[in-house]
């Protein structure tokens, strides 16, 4: 069986096991072309040079926190091989620590891509 073939069959089943609404299309290509997967529009993800709400929000904050309390204490931190407490306090309030922790378990439950806007804001200030 081609993999079209298979990747049309699978469509099929899901439409009739009622998952047609969480999967759109699976996508098909011919193995011994060189075409792109075809993708239904709503499947495209963003582009990751364009940033949410939540994510561009996130990205300031932690830039004013990174810039205000820690870039100072860092030499302090770097000498005596150890975190701030002030630092390590800061992360746990404004929610650093369980990023991509689920909400259900007291997590914020944030995207990969938020995380690693964290850790770059947090980065910039102790390279």
């Amino acid at each position: 069986m081609s993999f079209v073939r298979s990747s049309r069959l699978l469509n099929k089943v899901f439409k009739e096991l009622g998952a047609a609404s969480q999967v759109k299309n699976v996508a098909t290509r011919t193995l011994s072309s060189t075409a792109a997967l075809r993708y239904s529009d709503e499947a495209q993800p963003p582009p990751l040079t364009q940033f949410t709400e939540e994510e561009v929000m996130m990205k300031e904050s932690v830039a004013k926190l990174a810039n205000e309390l820690i870039s100072p204490l860092v030499k302090k931190m770097d000498d005596e091989h150890k975190f701030d407490q002030k630092v390590v306090d800061a992360l746990f309030e404004n929610g650093l620590m369980g990023l991509e922790v689920p909400t259900e378990y007291e997590g914020t439950g944030t995207s990969f891509l938020a995380s690693m806007l964290v850790v770059e804001e947090l980065a910039k200030v102790d390279p």
